[in-house]
Order: C-alpha cells, then sequence, then structure tokens
C-alpha cells in the first residue's frame, strides 16, 4: 500500500503543476478574450471538437491498460500495435465524417454556432488522429509503470499558449486557435522518452483476431459513458445554455475549466495507478452466487469500500468549499480585462452547483472501474445511460421553464451524477455485507460544512472584499473548516 501511496503521490503532483499551468492559461485567456461572441464560438468549437476527441480517446486509453499491463513485454509491444493501427483507422473515418458535417453545416446547426463556429472546428477536427495515436501510447507506458506521464503531457502545450498569449501584439480567435493546434504536438514529444526508454516503436501490425478485441470495444464503449460521464453531461449543458444568450457559453466554459482540472486532478491521479491494480484483486477475489445473484466477493467489495471511504474524506470538504467560495474563486482568477465581475459571478455560480456533484463524479468514476475488473460492464452502462437521458430531458424542462437562470443545467447535472454514484456503489456492494455509513456520515457532515461557510459568505459579503483581502480569508476560513470536518467525521466514526 506505501509503495501504491508514492505512485500516487508522483503522479499528483505532477498533475498538480500540470494542471495549475492550465489554469494560468485559462486565466490569460479569459482577460483576453472575456464572455464575448468570439469566445461563445470558441468554447462550442473546442467542446464539440477537441474536448470530445480527448474524451474518445481518454476511454480508448482506459480500456487498453488492464489488457496491456497484463502481458509481458513483447506481447504488449505488439498488442499496442495492433489497437493503435486500429483506433488510428477508426479515427480517420471519424475527422473524414466530422469535416463533411461541419463542411454541410450540421456541426455549426446543431452547436447553436455561426460562421465563426464553423471555420474554428475546420482547424480543429484534424487533430483526431494526433489525439489518438498520444493516448494510446500513453496507455503502453502506464501499463509498463509510467504513471506520472499523463500529468506531464500538458506541460509543454499549456507553455507555448501562455507565451503566445504574453507576447502577441493583437489577439486574433482564429490565431489562437491555430496555436492551439501546433501547441497539441508538444503533447505527442512528451511520450519520447518513455517510448525509448521501453524501447519500443510502433509498428502497426494488424491482428484482427486478437482474443482481447471483443472484450476491449465492449469496455471502450462503457468507459467511453462511465469515465466520460461529466464531459457528456457539460456538453448538453452547454448546447442547451448556448441558445440563452451572448456569452452564456463562455461563462459555462471557464466554470468548466475550473471544475474539470479539481476533479480529474484527484481521480484521474488516484484511478490512473489503482485502475491496473484492480484486476489483480478483483482476479483474487472470485465472485458469489446468492439469491440476490452474483456478486463481488466481500474481499474485493472490502477493497472498493475501503478505497471509496479513505479518499471521500478528501473529496468531500474540497467540494464544500468549492461550493461556498466558487464566486470568490472566479473572480479573483478571471474577474480582469474583458471578462468582467459580473460573468466572473455567473462562472462562480455555475461551479458552486457542479462541486456538490463531486463525490457523486468519483463515486461514478472509481466503482465503474471496480465492475470494469469484473468484466462486468452492463452496471456501469445502464446507470449512466440514465443519468445522460434523465439530465438531457432535465435540461430541455428547465432551459425553458427558466430562460434566464443560466446556472440551472449545473444542477440538473450534479444530482444525476450524485444518484448514478449511489445506485451504481449499491449494485456493488449491496450483497457484500459492508458497512457503509461512514460514507453517509462523511457526505452529511460535508453538507453541513458547505452550509455553513455559505452562510458566513453570504452575511460577510465578500462580493465587496477586494482581491487581496478576499484569498486570506477564504483560505483562513477553508482551513478551520477542514479541521473542523476532520474532527467532527472522526469523533463520529468511533461512535459507528
Amino acid at each position: 500500500m506505501k509503495k501504491i501511496s508514492g505512485f500516487i503521490s508522483i503522479a499528483l503532483l505532477v498533475t498538480v503543476i500540470a494542471k495549475a499551468l492550465g489554469m494560468a492559461r485559462e486565466m490569460a485567456q479569459a482577460r483576453m478574450f472575456g464572455a464575448s461572441p468570439e469566445m461563445d464560438a470558441f468554447s462550442l468549437a473546442s467542446s464539440s471538437t477537441v474536448v470530445l476527441f480527448t474524451t474518445l480517446a481518454y476511454a480508448l486509453c482506459i480500456a487498453a491498460i488492464p489488457i496491456l499491463s497484463g502481458l509481458s513485454e513483447e506481447e504488449s509491444f505488439r498488442a499496442s500495435d495492433n489497437l493503435l493501427l486500429i483506433t488510428l483507422s477508426g479515427s480517420a473515418v471519424l475527422t473524414v465524417i466530422f469535416t463533411i458535417l461541419n463542411a454541410k453545416g450540421v456541426l455549426p446547426t446543431l452547436a447553436g454556432g455561426t460562421v465563426l463556429y464553423k471555420n474554428l472546428a475546420s482547424y480543429l477536427i484534424p487533430l483526431l488522429p494526433l489525439i489518438t495515436v498520444i493516448y494510446m501510447l500513453l496507455s503502453l507506458l502506464q501499463a509498463r509503470g509510467h504513471y506520472a506521464i499523463q500529468g506531464a503531457l500538458s506541460l509543454p502545450y499549456n507553455l507555448v499558449i501562455i507565451i503566445y498569449i504574453l507576447l502577441a501584439d493583437e489577439m486574433k480567435i482564429t490565431r489562437f486557435v491555430i496555436v492551439v493546434v501546433l501547441a497539441w504536438f508538444t503533447q505527442l514529444a512528451v511520450l519520447i522518452p518513455g517510448l525509448l526508454k521501453e524501447r519500443y516503436f510502433p509498428r502497426l501490425r494488424p491482428d484482427f483476431r486478437a482474443p482481447y478485441l471483443k472484450n476491449y470495444f465492449k469496455t471502450v464503449f462503457s468507459t467511453i459513458l462511465t469515465t466520460s460521464v461529466f464531459y457528456w453531461l457539460f456538453l448538453t449543458d452547454i448546447l442547451f445554455v448556448s441558445q440563452m444568450g451572448p456569452g452564456s457559453a463562455s461563462v459555462f466554459y471557464y466554470a468548466d475549466k475550473l471544475f474539470t482540472p479539481i476533479a480529474t486532478t484527484l481521480l484521474y491521479s488516484i484511478s490512473a495507478v489503482i485502475f491496473p491494480r484492480f484486476g489483480k484483486v478483483a482476479s483474487e477475489a472470485p465472485q458469489t452466487t446468492t439469491a440476490a445473484g452474483s456478486s463481488p466477493d466481500r474481499a474485493y467489495a472490502a477493497y472498493v469500500l475501503n478505497l471509496l471511504d479513505g479518499t471521500l474524506r478528501l473529496i468531500l470538504p474540497i467540494s464544500a468549499l468549492l461550493f461556498a467560495f466558487a464566486p470568490d474563486i472566479a473572480r479573483v482568477l478571471f474577474a480582469d480585462g474583458s471578462f468582467t465581475n459580473h460573468d466572473a459571478l455567473i462562472s462562480g455560480r455555475i461551479l458552486s452547483l457542479y462541486a456538490l456533484g463531486l463525490g457523486g463524479f468519483f463515486v461514478l468514476d472509481i466503482v465503474s472501474k471496480a465492475w470494469y475488473a469484473l468484466k462486468r460492464i452492463r452496471y456501469p452502462s445502464m446507470v449512466v445511460l440514465a443519468v445522460l437521458l434523465i439530465n438531457f430531458l432535465s435540461d430541455i424542462l428547465v432551459t425553458r421553464l427558466f430562460p434566464d437562470a443560466w446556472a440551472f443545467p449545473a444542477l440538473t447535472s450534479t444530482l444525476c451524477l450524485t444518484g448514478g454514484g449511489i445506485v451504481l456503489m449499491y449494485a456493488l456492494l449491496r450483497n457484500s455485507g459492508q458497512n457503509v455509513k461512514p460514507l453517509y456520515l462523511s457526505a452529511a457532515v460535508s453538507v453541513a460544512l458547505g452550509a455553513v461557510l455559505y452562510v458566513i459568505r453570504s452575511l460577510v459579503d465578500f462580493n465587496r472584499l477586494s482581491k487581496p483581502v478576499v484569498i486570506p480569508v477564504c483560505i483562513s476560513l477553508g482551513t478551520a473548516g477542514f479541521g473542523i470536518y476532520w474532527l467532527i467525521t472522526q469523533l463520529l466514526r468511533r461512535k459507528t
């Protein structure tokens, strides 16, 4: 366990540095473009192309890791060649389809975009094959023990864009997108040292009868749904909100850029280390059959529950702190230049609502991976499809009933995430005899913490405080709240 903790710490440190640079990039970008129609077009174009492609490629990566990690070096190289060839061919076909749909005006219409959206998307769509190659090579390196490399991917990418924004005399959104495209090649360069160390060079040898392919594509389908569930919720939200007025897509975009780095830093750094080990634990803990049906062995269920319990005690108070202080975080980071205090306030409110679903997002992600290790993808797929459908219908309802309430779709996403996480966790643990009461205690205390801090913030009226003042105040209250949370949960756990 100490060795695992060490790997997680290294991966987390590298990821934190990369996310900090990413946040600096978003801050510079917000101050340059603000919540403008240009930024709306970029937000929609990026979300429906590059972010979508990255989501798909990450699912391909996640599904490949347990296959490659269970093979010898020579076998893993051969399997990597095969998977890379198949996925790269598929991405090339998808690139052609997206190019045609964009040229015919289908994508701009679906995204509620403009001619500018169409132009920006035409630059971003050809990135799909490159993104596929990057993430498939990443899967091999992670399977070979290079845990920190995922976090390091975006380091030079962010640096290139930040330097461009700082040095550019005149900022045009089209030029900015071209720089983004070129910066993606630096992520491929990050992988080269690891590939050289492993002495791997892609040879693209096809083997369409490989025994792992059937299970791989099943896992890909489920992973696209579950691991990327927040992206699908966010994409639904931003597409509906983009119809509500100028700047609406931009404020949602920046709320996501605050939420996603925090969520992915915590969740993906942990899952990058834990997921390859789920398969080993699952193979050593056979499933049992009860009157209620087939269920995981108690040892495996206890392993998953212990992981959830330990990490939720960190994530839930972070969720509470974000809920309380999100408007202030958005104002401090983004309210400058073209991005006004009003824009920051709306982004902060959206972030507050997304933050409430952080715990549910974590549970859904980790428990889904626990099911994958058992080679049972039906439960995660069914739950996530239900989550996406309910959120889609809810977004239709709230945008029609409350056309001026831009933040409401974020609330529906949070409720759907939380409900889905609880249902999936119950399905895994229902026949295991495990005590889940500590999880509910942690959740209850974090809800109380968020409510108290929100009331304090409202009474003090943080909006009147200057940026240099609000930062230490939030840090002090957050630190005190975190400490009280840990003290109360420790006392309650001793009594249970």
